[in-house]
């Protein structure tokens, strides 16, 4: 339309900036929508999709797949310590590290959950598999020598085609919360009825500790010498609900978990208290007691 050496017409200016301002919006709405886009399912620090996006896409896997598949859901241990020890730079570092690890492998779909938590979704399901790509991850952390030292935990599911995908995350995270340091712990039933057992033991501590549910037992210390009792440590035992006994595996380890296991302490110390009290009364000598802490 402009042949050479013409001067720009007005109209022609007029249209050109017309076209120019429709372009530039078009460019800041697309713009506007990648960045909401990323604002809403895209984790900052790592690029990884954020849990909200995870589920959308796994629901979305679900609905057209009939394979088997496994749910992974992993944390780094101690994390809340780990960030007064190396810092937050350093932990922004490793997450990142993790974050790439995961970006690798194309059939799984993976997201940051929260802070130092994972998920992952893979067609992988044989049990060995797994636990050896969690071994492999576990070594691609310790090669920086930052993070020689780095623990994670975590729990699987395996799926078929019929599961629930949200059941099928869930039975994951129940399988995270009971595993230990290092360790990729597998759901099963019998999972999930000693963690609903511990649950309903843990709600029922305080009424416990109220209703003097918990019994003292006397073991007596006896001299390989005189055959004569030395002294004793004292054991207890819980009798839940006054309906049955429950020894100290059942309930010790939830008892350190939650933080109870000083009241239980200072409740068993009182107990020995007032058996000491009872041996004197009675005219007794009594002897030393030890009471674990």
């Amino acid at each position: 339309m402009i042949q050479n050496f013409r001067t720009w017409q007005q109209q022609n200016i007029l249209s050109l900036s017309i076209i120019s301002k429709i372009y530039s919006m078009k460019i800041a709405e697309s713009f506007n929508k990648i960045k909401h886009f990323n604002d809403l399912y895209i984790d900052n620090l790592t690029g990884l999709s954020n849990y909200s996006k995870w589920l959308i896409d796994i629901n979305e896997f679900a609905a057209k797949n009939e394979e088997a598949y496994s749910i992974i859901t992993f944390e780094i241990c101690d994390y809340v310590s780990l960030l007064s020890i190396i810092g937050s730079k350093k932990c922004e570092q490793l997450i990142i590290k993790i974050s790439n690890y995961l970006k690798n492998p194309e059939k799984d779909i993976a997201c940051r959950m929260r802070g130092e938590m994972f998920a992952i979704l893979t067609l992988e399901a044989n049990i060995e598999s797994l636990k050896n790509r969690a071994r492999d991850l576990l070594k691609y952390i310790s090669s920086d020598n930052n993070f020689s030292a780095i623990k994670i935990r975590g729990g699987i599911y395996i799926a078929d085609s019929h599961d629930d995908i949200n059941t099928a995350t869930e039975k994951s995270r129940l399988a995270l919360q009971s595993s230990q340091n290092n360790e990729l712990l597998v759901y099963t039933d019998k999972l999930y009825d000693e963690i609903k057992e511990e649950k309903t033991l843990e709600l029922h501590i305080d009424d416990a500790l109220e209703n003097d549910e918990f019994m003292l037992y006397i073991q007596p210390k006896i001299s390989t010498k005189t055959g004569k009792i030395g002294g004793a440590e004292a054991l207890t035992r819980w009798n839940y609900m006054h309906e049955k006994i429950l020894a100290p595996y059942k309930f010790i380890p939830l008892f350190e978990r939650t933080g109870y296991i000083t009241k239980l302490d200072f409740k068993i110390f009182e107990y020995v208290c007032i058996f000491l009290k009872s041996v004197i009364d009675s005219g007794k000598k009594p002897v030393k007691i030890s009471v674990n802490d």
